[in-house]
């Protein structure tokens, strides 16, 4: 039966669970990317890493509202943070690199 259902997959029938997770993994994504703030600090943190504060005089924007964004993007596995005492610096993950050259296509 698992033997069908791949067969039909590929020919275009229904849909596999992977196809399914794989999905839903990429629309929880596109939703971490759907704010205009979140794809500014990527391409400020795709320039290297960052501070909250660094990306706050970077973008223009309060130290609520960056870490808020951050929290989102570490949610969803874009960026990590590395915590030096009180500090944290931020970098994006090895996987986003391809998204941030394609942000630094526009002109933001």
């Amino acid at each position: 039966m698992a033997k069908r259902k791949a067969t039909e997959a590929k020919q275009g029938g229904t849909l596999s669970d992977t196809d399914r997770a794989a999905a839903k993994e990429l629309a929880q994504q596109a939703g971490v990317l759907s704010d205009p703030t979140r794809l500014l600090i990527l391409r400020v943190l795709g320039k290297g890493p960052a501070n909250v504060t660094a990306l706050c005089t970077a973008i223009g924007m309060k130290q609520p509202t960056a870490s808020h964004h951050l929290s989102i993007l570490r949610m969803g596995r874009m960026v990590e943070g590395v915590r030096d005492g009180k500090a944290v610096t931020y970098a994006t993950l090895p996987a986003v690199a391809g998204l941030i050259k394609a942000l630094g296509e526009f002109a933001l």
